[in-house]
């Protein structure tokens, strides 16, 4: 399973990457940014936070259409960030599980009251 996750992975970076962009300019990979106090950096267009979503779902659908469960998770690319994996100003994670199973939507069903 570890070979099918690797190569869902991949598959997701490459719809991520060649998603459509404004513009039709890929920005995903190279922004200018400048430091600002408390840790901030920035700007951050709005155009390019757009595209880094189609580019976000992009990756989902391909994970869907390979039937692998995901979910886009602004913590999990949080806590790489932190842990050092990853150096960028916005970073999302996109968990994918190959199980029976979704662990991403376990909801328990409403109670009825009477």
């Amino acid at each position: 399973m570890k070979e099918v996750s690797l190569m869902a992975a991949q598959l997701m970076a490459a719809s991520a990457r060649t998603a459509p962009k404004a513009g039709g300019k890929d920005f995903l990979a190279q922004r200018q940014t400048r430091e600002k106090p408390m840790g901030y950096s920035g700007p951050h267009c709005v155009m390019r936070m757009l595209d880094i979503g189609v580019a976000l779902g992009s990756a989902a659908k391909t994970a869907g259409l390979l039937n692998v469960d995901n979910r886009i998770q602004q913590r999990v690319g949080a806590a790489a960030r932190d842990l050092g994996y990853i150096q960028a100003d916005v970073v999302m994670g996109v968990p994918v599980s190959i199980t029976g199973k979704s662990i991403f939507y376990d909801r328990k069903a409403p109670s009825i009251s009477k």
